[in-house]
């Protein structure tokens, strides 16, 4: 029987067998253990198969899940399509199956009832295509304002990559590169989580602004109340020991963590920090060379300063978002600074010479 064949096959592998082939062998026999084809022997089998390894436990819990996940949205009609689809064809082809047990291959015999497990894992890694979980993306420069399934507003800064996961339960967005100002439809019993870098940020109906810089995550809060929660153990703040430990904002206050650090609680300048919404960047006597790099992220061509010490100069200003031509021309006009353009149209800042300055 072809109970036996999965078995013998199952025994063949160590558990150094690949995460698909594992994954494979628990849809067939998820789908086996679903049907009403089965007998005292696949069950045997089955449990054989489970006492084999670890992984194979996993995976088959995996695939569970995933079948749960698929009935909740049942009434959803992109999945009633395929469900019917499925159901029909185990309709059509159940007798020939029957009749050809003990010759056809597992696979081939439950094809139609796979079909239900393989659209389980394909909802839970594509769930925008059913459950209206999309994602967002901006190009350099560009910003974008979207409204979420629950009215959730969701403003998207310049080159920014979000992703978005809603369930029966649970609000999921996944903040994995970029800038994003989150106003928050108030749901008690949902919660809103942010994920971005190696911590999240949980809110039932607020407003905040998260931003993520390599590994560097800068959450602030502009009203009501987060909960932050950074995945870092063992490293030091001030001079006590920190583990992982939710940290509670209130409005007008931010936070910074990365892998290895946790900023402490500070007063943030919520109006320079929420000015992009409004296309303008405010500087307030910062070092040069960290507004470079502010106006370099609404550029693809870019301001570089050649002479080191110019970056020590410290500005103060409001500027238009992506018109970093009127910035340098503001930097020539107030400073010691003249700025030559290259070839690929970036701007490159030098220290202009003594006579110019005369």
């Amino acid at each position: 029987m072809m109970g036996d064949k999965l078995k013998n096959n199952g025994q063949a592998h160590s558990d150094h067998v690949q995460a698909d082939d594992i994954q494979a062998q628990a849809v067939e026999w998820f789908s086996m253990m679903r049907s009403d084809v089965q007998n005292k022997k696949d069950k045997i089998n089955f449990e054989a198969w489970l006492d084999q390894s670890p992984k194979h436990v996993q995976a088959y819990e995996q695939i569970t899940a995933m079948w749960r996940n698929f009935e909740r949205f049942s009434d959803v009609p992109s999945v009633r399509t395929i469900r019917q689809a499925a159901l029909d064809d185990l309709a059509l082809h159940k007798a020939e199956r029957l009749e050809n047990r003990r010759r056809v291959g597992l696979r081939a015999m439950l094809s139609a009832a796979a079909v239900f497990a393989v659209v389980a894992i394909g909802l839970a890694i594509n769930s925008e295509r059913f459950f209206g979980a999309p994602s967002y993306q901006t190009a350099i420069g560009e910003q974008k304002t979207v409204v979420l399934a629950d009215d959730s507003v969701v403003k998207l800064n310049t080159d920014t990559d979000l992703q978005v996961q809603y369930s029966a339960e649970k609000r999921q967005v996944y903040l994995n590169r970029g800038q994003a100002h989150f106003s928050v439809k108030a749901t008690p019993s949902r919660p809103f989580t942010v994920f971005a870098g190696n911590g999240s940020v949980t809110a039932t109906g607020t407003k905040f602004d998260v931003r993520v810089e390599h590994e560097n995550v800068t959450v602030t809060l502009i009203e009501g109340h987060v909960t932050v929660t950074p995945d870092v153990k063992d490293v030091k703040i001030g001079e006590q020991d920190h583990h992982e430990t939710p940290t509670q904002l209130a409005p007008g206050q931010q936070v910074a963590y990365g892998r290895k650090s946790i900023s402490e609680v500070t007063g943030a300048k919520l109006p320079e920090i929420t000015a992009w919404q409004e296309g303008e960047l405010i500087f307030d006597d910062i070092l040069l060379a960290e507004a470079v790099k502010e106006v370099n992220r609404y550029s693809a061509q870019k301001v570089i300063i050649a002479d080191w010490a110019l970056g020590e100069i410290r500005i103060s200003g409001m500027f238009r978002t992506g018109q970093s031509e009127k910035f340098v021309k503001a930097l020539e006009s107030y400073f010691p600074i003249e700025a030559v353009q290259d070839k690929k149209g970036n701007r490159i800042l030098h220290a202009a010479s003594v006579s110019e300055n005369q």
